[in-house]
Order: structure tokens, then sequence, then C-alpha cells
């Protein structure tokens, strides 16, 4: 099968893109609390599925290892999200400090033992934390996920066009600092315009286009776990049912960082 060019994964990935966001601005502001909930533990599932396949799990171990992670969302969703968020907040720390040391590990059991638990760590809490957010307002849902999407396309436009310093090429190559710059500074634009026009509460379009900045830049800290354990599992995408995404995963991994920092943030300016 041929290998897609550039103008054609582009093409794939606006499509899908099209296609996903009514999906998600529909789930946003039409689903009921409980609704959300499904939804929330629906996608854990799908996520712990693909964690598993990134640890070389199989079978029905995939699904049980799927299961563990929507349990623990869920039970998550039951404690104090600012709670959640601190402690999700010390394993970011830990993850940050492994970054700039990582090597792509081999398959030893240990390090599958380890890599199971830093699946729980990554997406549970990050995916309780959303249903919670989502469940108290939609516009702060939206606004975690503009801020992610902006420093998204911000970072892809400036790093292809004006990218020079690589931020971690033995992780992600792919990946420099004037993207990361780019990306946060249009986080930041989008947080400030939609903190404009919308309800959010959150104390004005200054403060929200500064939170917003903040998530893209540890968002990114997400991204790179994941192709860390990407590259560990010799795997490009978590999954392929997304045409020009690749899995859920790949779609999800800077809110898995982004989303702790978004409550920790509104936290910290009392809102």
């Amino acid at each position: 099968m041929n290998k897609p060019t550039r103008s054609q994964a582009i093409k794939s990935r606006i499509l899908t893109a099209l296609v996903l966001i009514p999906l998600v601005l529909a789930g946003l502001f039409l689903l009921p609390s409980q609704g959300l909930l499904a939804l929330g533990l629906f996608l854990a599932l799908v996520g712990g599925i693909e964690w598993a396949g990134l640890i070389h799990i199989h079978g029905a171990g995939r699904l049980l290892y799927g299961g563990l992670v929507a349990g623990l969302t869920y039970v998550l969703t039951q404690v104090d999200p600012v709670a959640v968020a601190l402690v999700a907040g010390l394993w970011w720390v830990l993850v940050i400090a492994e970054i700039p040391v990582f090597r792509p590990q081999t398959d030893e059991p240990a390090f599958r033992a380890a890599h199971g638990l830093a699946g729980l760590a990554t997406l549970a809490p990050a995916l309780a934390l959303l249903v919670d957010l989502v469940q108290d307002s939609p516009w702060r849902g939206l606004a975690v996920l503009v801020a992610i999407w902006a420093a998204d396309i911000g970072a892809y436009g400036v790093g292809k066009a004006w990218g020079r310093h690589k931020l971690a090429p033995h992780v992600s190559p792919g990946k420099t600092w004037e993207g990361l710059v780019g990306g946060a500074l249009l986080a930041g634009l989008a947080g400030g315009v939609l903190a404009w026009q919308a309800p959010l509460e959150v104390g004005g379009p200054a403060v929200l286009a500064a939170v917003a900045i903040l998530v893209a830049l540890i968002g990114q800290v997400g991204d790179l776990s994941e192709s860390m354990f990407k590259r560990r599992a010799g795997l490009k995408d978590s999954g392929q049912w997304l045409p020009g995404h690749g899995g859920l995963l790949d779609r999800i991994d800077s809110l898995t960082a982004g989303v702790p920092a978004f409550v920790l943030c509104l936290w910290g300016v009392g809102v």
C-alpha cells in the first residue's frame, strides 16, 4: 500500500476534524450530566485499550486494561477535582524530569509494569477532570479544548514555516521551540477571544489568554509523553481509526497534561 503524500495526509486530517468538531461541540452543549459521564468513561475505555497496545498487551488483556482505566476514571469523578489535579500535577512533574533522559527501552517486564501504571496516571485523572469541567460549565470545557487545538495548529504552522531549533529530538524529532512558542501565542489569542465572546466568568480575556498560554505549554508535555511511549513500542500512532490523526491517544495526548493544568489555573485565580 502506497504511503499517502503530505497533501493527502493534511486533507485527511482536515476532513476528519470537520467531522469530529461538530460532534465534540454537540457533546459539550447537548449531553446531560450522565451522558457526559458515559462519554468520558467510553473515552477512558478506548484510550486504555490503545495504551495497552503501547505496552504490548494483547487479546482480552487490552479490554481488561481499558476497563481498569475507565473504572479509575469513574472513581476520580467522585473526588474533589482540585485534589485530583494536584496529584496529576505531581505526575507530570515526574514526566518532565524524564524527558531529558529518555531512552527507547527494551520490552523488559519491569518497564512494562511501570508503563501500565503510567497509563492510569496519564489518562484517568485528565478524563475525570474533563468530565467534571464540562458538567460544571460547557464553556470551560470548550475553553480548554480551544487552547489545545489552537496550540496544535500554531505549533504545526510555525514549526513548518520557521522551525529551526529542535525541542526534544530524541523524543519527537519534528517538534521545535519556534513551534512551541507559536502554538502558545495562538492559544493565548484564541483564549482571549473566547473569553471576550463567551460567558466564561474566568476573570476576563487577559486572564483566560494567560491561562491558555500555560495550558498550551504544559500540554506539550502530554504530547511528548505519548511520543516517548510510542517510540518505546516502535509505533508511529496509537491507532488507525481516525484518518489523518491516528488513534484517540494521538488526539488527546496534549489534553492529558493540559486539563489538570487548566483546573489548577482556575483554582489559582479563584474561579
